[in-house]
């Protein structure tokens, strides 16, 4: 927001400060203060009470309380180029319309008013003062909008930390955060991730075998004079031959297809969006499950491997193929 709209924008509060709602109102205040070390200059915090914006105090009247701000009066502030104010409200406070307090103790600060003693009133809006703006903190606490954008200089707001505990503490998680929700991965919520991340069209197939290797306390051993019972020789249990068995469950494989042929270099192996992709699965599919990616890509897409000063990036994609080869046909290469 540039400074004029700001300023414009403060200036509608001041002149109609009955129209406008007590917690937008203190928020764009607030916009003023800029990133870091003015943020602790907020109203709810420790800082000195004369470097705030905002001073509350709570109408003194016996009336409806009517709106929530009934006036705004701008006063001088140590920081500038900035906009300062008393804010009234009747909403809150110790004493007045919504006052906590019996209302003969409104009506001795109305009859000091009479006589031109404020010493009561300004003694109670020193506590007023600190019990709305710890209200106000209360309600910025939980709007996630208020707290991220107050932090846009890099700093973490409660929320964002809390979010990253749920999903990882890199900034791609966090994005993608939805999708984590879930305890066990799905098939579509992996194809959808991806298809947002690359930009291409993504097929994920389940139930891609792999052999997996087993220790030898894991195989299957028959009963003899060391072993009497034997190991793992259960027929259709347990029993299993060789040091190795066929494992369909805990495999995938990922195919993409880009697009457009110029969204092929940008997934070849190496590539920093290569390395992303496959940290994002990685994490999104936890130790239990292993992949492969295939990159689908038409022939005359791949990389050339030209004979020149800069290296030929071999088993990167590139290899030796014939004329008739060259053209629409689809290689599938595993980055």
């Amino acid at each position: 927001m540039t400074q004029n709209a700001m300023h414009h924008q403060l200036q509608a509060i001041i002149e109609a400060p009955s129209e406008h709602d007590f917690y937008q109102a203190v928020y764009q205040f607030q916009q003023q203060l800029s990133q870091g070390r003015e943020q602790g200059f907020k109203v709810g915090y420790d800082t000195i009470p004369s470097k705030e914006l905002l001073r509350f105090k709570s109408d003194q009247h016996l009336g409806f309380p009517g709106q929530a701000i009934s006036k705004v009066e701008v006063k001088h502030t140590s920081q500038k180029a900035k906009v300062a104010a008393d804010m009234h409200i009747s909403f809150m406070g110790l004493t007045g319309p919504s006052g906590v307090l019996p209302s003969h103790y409104t009506e001795l600060v109305l009859e000091r008013l009479r006589h031109k003693d404020s010493g009561m009133r300004d003694f109670y809006d020193l506590f007023n003062h600190r019990i709305i703006s710890l209200f106000y903190r209360s309600w910025e606490k939980y709007r996630f909008s208020a707290n991220y954008q107050s932090h846009e200089d890099g700093a973490t707001d409660s929320f964002t930390h809390v979010l990253s505990l749920l999903s990882g503490n890199k900034s791609l998680n966090r994005y993608y955060a939805g999708f984590y929700h879930n305890k066990t991965p799905t098939a579509e919520s992996l194809r959808s991730m991806l298809n947002d991340f690359t930009g291409c069209n993504v097929q994920v197939c389940s139930f891609q075998g792999r052999w997996q290797s087993l220790a030898k306390t894991e195989q299957t051993r028959l009963a003899s004079r060391s072993m009497l019972e034997g190991q793992y020789a259960r027929l259709g249990v347990d029993a299993s031959i060789g040091s190795r068995v066929w494992d369909i469950n805990s495999s995938i494989s990922i195919h993409i297809k880009p697009k457009e042929g110029a969204l092929v270099n940008a997934f070849m192996p190496g590539t920093a969006n290569c390395k992303s992709l496959k940290k994002l699965v990685s994490s999104y599919l936890g130790q239990s499950v292993k992949y492969k990616i295939f990159l689908e890509i038409k022939q005359k897409d791949a990389p050339k491997a030209q004979l020149s000063k800069s290296a030929i990036g071999l088993g990167l994609g590139c290899g030796l193929i014939s004329r008739a080869e060259y053209g629409e046909q689809i290689k599938s290469l595993m980055i």
